[in-house]
């Protein structure tokens, strides 16, 4: 499962997602990726 938004909301979504018994959480910050330039 993916989930992105507010501080807040991450907080409800594990509030919700708690009752599923999940063993394991990662949580990260913000991530960029590059893109390579397109060839032909």
């Amino acid at each position: 499962i993916e989930s992105k938004g507010t501080e807040e909301k991450i907080k409800g979504i594990l509030a919700l997602l708690k009752i599923f018994g999940i063993k394991k959480l990662v949580r990260t910050g913000k991530i960029a990726l590059s893109r390579e330039g397109k060839r032909i």
